[in-house]
Parts: C-alpha cells; sequence; structure tokens
C-alpha cells in the first residue's frame, strides 16, 4: 500500500495523528491549525519557560485548559480517555475524524474573530463536527477534504484504514509512533 515517496511523509503522517489525539484530549489547541487564533509568540530564549509549551489548550490565565473554552470547536474528554469501539461517542477514530473536519472541511472554518462570544459548534450530545445539519453528502458532492485527507494517511502509513493503524502492535503502529517521539 505504501509508495516509495512516501517514506518521508510517515514521520509526519503519524505526528499528525497524534497531534489530532492531543487535540481531542486537551493537550493541543485546534484553533491554531484552523486560523482561530494566531500563532503563539515564542519567548526570548532568556525568558523564564512558560507554564505551558506554545499552541497549548490554556485557560485566559496560561495555565492548562480543564474545561472547554467557550466557542471552542471540539469537544474535549478531559477523562483522558478513549475506546476503540466505532459505536460509541468517544472512539478514538471517530474523535481524531472530529478533528480532520474541523482543520480540513471548509464548512466548518470560522474567521479567528468568531470563536470568542459565539455558541460551541458542538453541544454534548452531538456525535461530532460531520454530524451538526449538514445532512448526508450526496455522490455528486464526493467525500469531504477530511475524508480525502483520512485515506491519503492511511495509504501513507500503510494500512486499510486509520482503525488498523492504532490497533496495529509494535513499529509502524500508533502507540510505538508516539511514544518514540
Amino acid at each position: 500500500m505504501s509508495r516509495a515517496f512516501d517514506t518521508d511523509a510517515e514521520p509526519l503522517v503519524a505526528e499528525s495523528v497524534s497531534y489530532a489525539v492531543g487535540c481531542v484530549l486537551g493537550r493541543w489547541d485546534v484553533r491554531f491549525a484552523t486560523g482561530g487564533k494566531p500563532a503563539p509568540t515564542l519567548p526570548d530564549p532568556f525568558d523564564p519557560l512558560p507554564a505551558c509549551s506554545p499552541g497549548m489548550l490554556q485557560e485566559p490565565d496560561g495555565l492548562p485548559a480543564t474545561q472547554n473554552p467557550h466557542g471552542y470547536p471540539l469537544r474535549i474528554d478531559w477523562d483522558g480517555i478513549l475506546v476503540d469501539d466505532s459505536d460509541h461517542s468517544n472512539d478514538v477514530i471517530r474523535r481524531v475524524r472530529d478533528v480532520l473536519e474541523v482543520i480540513f472541511d471548509e464548512s466548518l472554518v470560522r474567521s479567528p474573530s468568531s470563536f470568542e462570544g459565539n455558541p460551541p459548534l458542538l453541544e454534548p450530545e452531538d456525535q461530532g463536527p460531520g454530524t451538526r445539519d449538514q445532512g448526508p453528502r450526496t455522490k455528486d458532492q464526493g467525500p469531504r477534504t477530511s475524508e480525502k485527507i483520512e485515506r491519503e494517511a492511511c495509504e501513507i502509513l500503510g494500512v486499510a484504514e486509520l482503525r488498523d493503524y492504532f490497533r496495529k502492535p509494535g513499529a509502524g503502529g500508533f502507540w510505538d509512533d508516539h511514544v518514540k517521539r
């Protein structure tokens, strides 16, 4: 499945999947990837170390977030538990797809100023961005950009579907790729 010229792309794709999981768990702020927030300014090399890494999801006081910021486009699993069960609302694949949809699907992109003062895109009972008021996609519309990105990522990772990457033990699987970073 993997193509020869994708060898350099494989670590980037693995890091991107890891980033998506971090967004779902509240580690990283997906608004930096969507343009919803400007890129953080890096501290001077001699400044004291900040409480949070640049790009981390933070409270207004600069400490790590413990709840969804108002208007945040993802539902965060604050308990840190995702499952491998396609019928569960906390399915790891479903939640990674939520991140891909927020980042890549034009229908969900908001301007940076629209995050503040607006209700969140997701309500707790929502199953994810792809289920919200978009109705079923017709054959004429074709796959969403996020679906194309996911397919290409799977091709680069050498798996038939993203779930296979998470389930794959050892080298070339999510866990091994994630912990060796």
